[in-house]
């Protein structure tokens, strides 16, 4: 399995200083001066998962796209240089579980986040261009509602960890990035009766500036 993250960040054809904060020359001076935010965008990301639940001789396999909610990535070169995720969540809207139960299910409250910052040696082509591959442990929490009923909260599932490839570009004032997850094999067994076995995303994000 792989993940890959695309990060691209590129700048605004103003070139003024902006309005609500200090101007930066390059990404990678912006990286090492503080730690950045980027705010994935609802309206442009998208992502899809592949599930197969039991049937009565064989798995039936199912691809079901998923509408993303919002979502949120922090990136900083730390002290020692190297390339730092700090932070990465993504809330997804309700799955529905078709054909699973005799009655209508759904999973919600779908989060998918980062367990803990990772950083790794980055190679810089420019100070506006690199590309880094790092380990990530990713784990979903979620809740499912059967029958219209309250959601009931099932327990976290931590994947493996996974090699997240980062491309930065840019010129520092503004950040904009594409995230691309692309993960396969069993990333969710409940009780042997359903799995996700899939699991895409592709993510636009900005900074708020």
């Amino acid at each position: 399995m792989r993940y890959l993250i695309v990060i691209t960040l590129f700048a605004t054809a103003c070139t003024d200083v902006p309005l609500n904060g200090p101007h930066y020359n390059s990404v990678r001076e912006r990286l090492s001066a503080a730690p950045t935010s980027l705010y994935v965008h609802d309206e442009t990301s998208s992502g899809a998962i592949t599930a197969r639940r039991r049937g009565s001789d064989d798995w039936i396999v199912g691809k079901t796209d998923v509408t993303i909610e919002r979502g949120y990535v922090r990136a900083r070169i730390d002290s020692d240089g190297q390339l730092s995720i700090d932070q990465l969540e993504i809330a997804v809207a309700p799955i529905a579980l078709d054909g699973v139960f005799a009655k209508p299910a759904e999973l919600q409250d779908v989060v998918l986040r980062l367990t803990d910052g990772v950083r790794s040696e980055a190679t810089w082509a420019s100070p506006d261009a690199a590309r880094a591959t790092l380990a990530m442990e990713l784990a979903f929490d979620w809740a499912i509602a059967i029958d219209g009923a309250e959601p009931y909260p099932l327990a976290s599932q931590r994947m493996p960890l996974q090699r997240v490839d980062v491309v930065l570009a840019g010129d520092g004032d503004h950040v904009d990035a594409f995230i691309d997850v692309d993960a396969a094999g069993e990333l969710w067994n409940w009780a042997d009766i359903v799995q996700i076995t899939g699991l895409e995303l592709a993510l636009t994000a900005a900074t708020a500036d």
